[in-house]
């Protein structure tokens, strides 16, 4: 009985397959990547709980963190490439830090040691979560040689590059 089951079973779905059908149709697989940022655009992630959105503002270029701060540190690779960053909660929630951005270089190294200056520049991206309407907004800095190309990178908790943005070259 059990070998008549079995028969029947497997001549099914060898029925079943031969009735499929199949296309020619080639299907473009396209790999996904980091989204490119726009400066002065949100984009909108995914990351822990929910989806938000971010946007740079802006890039600037400065020797002291006294340009900001009052405390006048100077950088010790050149200058100091500040990002002014927004993040806003659309669904669930999702942490916020400013480790969670990176600088790298043309060459592939991120920059400084820790990463992110943090603290350095005032008013700073401090660390938290976003939930729908919950808006967080400060600088992030890196202590970075201005004579190579730089792109800031948001990662996710796992090290992905979720958005990068190219950082425009220091004013001659």
């Amino acid at each position: 009985m059990r070998k008549y089951i079995g028969a029947v079973l497997a001549a099914g779905l060898l029925v079943a397959g031969c009735g499929a059908s199949s296309s020619n149709t080639p299907v473009a697989v396209v790999p996904s990547g980091p989204t490119v940022g726009v400066v002065g655009q949100a984009t909108t992630y995914s990351s822990g709980q929910g989806t938000a959105a971010i946007t740079v503002h802006s890039f600037a270029w400065k020797k002291s963190s006294g340009d900001t701060s009052g405390v006048g540190s100077a950088a010790k690779n050149g200058s100091y490439l500040v990002a002014d960053v927004t993040v806003e909660g659309l669904t669930g929630s999702v942490s916020v830090n400013p480790l969670y951005l990176s600088a790298r270089d043309e060459e592939g190294r991120s920059a400084g040691d820790f990463g992110a200056e943090l603290g350095s520049f005032r008013p700073s991206l401090d660390s938290g979560t976003v939930t729908p309407g919950r808006k967080m907004r400060g600088l992030v800095a890196w202590d970075v040689d201005p004579t190579l190309g730089w792109e800031v990178e948001l990662l996710s908790v796992r090290d992905a590059v979720l958005v990068s943005w190219k950082a425009p070259n220091p004013p001659a």
